[in-house]
């Protein structure tokens, strides 16, 4: 960790802690959470007492420069910050503050996260908690979330942050398998991205997961989605489909 300045900064913040981070989500964790709680003593310091923990707000705002698509070095604060203060009650005076703790003013209302990594992190952990909540309840919703495709950084702090917090992780591919069925009410483009993140987690929960994803591709017939499936069960280590996956490739020169 300590090869990357920025890490190496940020071990140093966290230097009197006993048992120290081991691989970078777990820095990344630690350290906004040592971070949000001074952020949290300003801010109660200055009279706000109603805003939502900084660690909180510093998720949602990454969600929606997410969602929206936004420059996460140059965000329309102006449009961000009223928006979020009245979906949370929360005044924008107090809501500016916490996001204070993160980021960087700069000229015109645009603001930029001290480090793009910070964002990548906690639209991660954002999507983690979110997704834990959504995957069994509520399968139309969770597939709504994973309808932007996501960066390999965002990729990498989500898949530990769902083997860390997960408490029923053996039973992820089956609903998955379920939210990979209940994309197809999406448009397609959004359902194509649902599914191949969906073959991406599958196969890196550190569980079983042969039998869902060996059902889904029974029944697809879309070539994008069966070199997902194919792939994410390769991965696996999934013979029988490994012997599949290699009669497709030398049967079709576009896959």
């Amino acid at each position: 960790l300590v090869r990357r300045p920025l890490l190496a900064r940020m071990l140093i913040f966290l230097a009197d802690v006993q048992d120290l981070p081991t691989d970078t989500t777990a820095l990344y964790t630690d350290y906004l959470n040592r971070l949000a709680t001074v952020t949290d003593q300003r801010v109660k310091g200055a009279g706000c007492d109603v805003v939502k923990s900084s660690m909180t707000v510093w998720r949602i705002l990454s969600w929606r420069v997410f969602t929206n698509g936004f420059n996460a070095e140059a965000m329309p604060l102006d449009r961000l910050v009223p928006e979020i203060s009245r979906e949370y009650n929360t005044s924008a005076e107090c809501l500016t503050r916490a996001i204070a703790g993160i980021v960087n003013f700069g000229a015109d209302n645009d603001a930029g996260f001290v480090h793009y990594s910070f964002y990548e992190f906690l639209v991660a952990q954002y999507l983690a908690e979110r997704l834990s909540a959504a995957v069994s309840a509520d399968p139309l919703a969770a597939s709504r979330l994973l309808a932007k495709d996501l960066t390999s950084e965002v990729r990498h702090h989500l898949m530990r942050l769902l083997r860390r917090t997960v408490l029923d992780i053996h039973n992820w591919p089956t609903y998955l398998a379920t939210v990979y069925r209940k994309a197809g009410e999406l448009e397609q483009a959004e359902s194509r991205t649902v599914r191949n993140l969906i073959a991406y987690i599958a196969c890196r929960l550190d569980v079983p997961a042969d039998g869902p994803l060996l059902e889904l591709l029974d029944g697809e017939s879309d070539p994008f989605l069966r070199n997902s499936l194919l792939w994410a069960l390769a991965r696996l280590d999934n013979r029988d489909a490994l012997r599949t996956y290699l009669e497709e490739l030398k049967a079709d020169d576009v896959l």
